[in-house]
């Protein structure tokens, strides 16, 4: 016989596998190499972090970013959704962040011409239409050494994108942060 507190604890970890388990990594080698918008192969889901190939000094140009992974979304906040385009043009200068309207997640970027960070030109976001613009929890994801190598550098568990911060330089690598946050829990709606 289960107690309550075991029962709970097993139904926020089934909630949490269920909710989150479907990320999956969206492949833009070939969209992001060059104008034009790469974004989550779904509508409405939202990225949790960016995947980037070798990391050369004298060449970290934006096309290195291979791959968002992107996650669905889960009920209630999936149902009905509001879309915004971030206009970031000529915005994202050094030691500056870039970030989706209150509310909202970042579900892919518009790159336009040129090869270094300014030219990120646009997020697109998200958000639940029904709910209020807000977030549970945000926090700075520091990736400046995950973003020096390849791989994925990606926000906590159950957080999502929802803007970016550079350092001084203007490469890929120079991306140094994700802002995570998480959807407000339902019981704070």
């Amino acid at each position: 016989m289960w107690s309550a507190i075991e029962f709970k604890v097993f139904a926020v970890l089934i909630f949490a596998v269920g909710v989150w388990s479907d990320c999956r990594e969206v492949d833009w080698s070939d969209s992001f190499n060059t104008l034009g918008l790469s974004q989550c192969d779904r509508v409405g889901d939202i990225i949790q972090g960016f995947c980037r190939s070798d990391y050369v000094p004298t060449s970290d140009y934006l096309g290195r970013l291979e791959s968002a992974v992107c996650c669905t979304k889960p009920s209630p906040w999936a149902e009905s959704l509001a879309f915004r385009i971030a206009n970031w043009w000529n915005m994202f200068k050094p030691n500056s962040s870039v970030e989706c309207p209150v509310g909202h997640f970042l579900t892919g970027l518009f790159r336009s011409y040129g090869t270094k960070i300014i030219a990120l030109a646009e997020g697109r976001c998200a958000r639940a239409k029904d709910y209020p613009p807000r977030y549970g929890y945000c926090y700075y994801q520091d990736i400046s050494t995950c973003f020096d190598h390849t791989g994925c550098c990606l926000c906590k568990n159950g957080t999502f994108v929802m803007g970016l911060y550079r350092r001084e330089c203007d490469d890929l690598y120079c991306i140094n942060k994700l802002h995570c946050c998480s959807f407000l829990e339902p019981n704070k709606l």
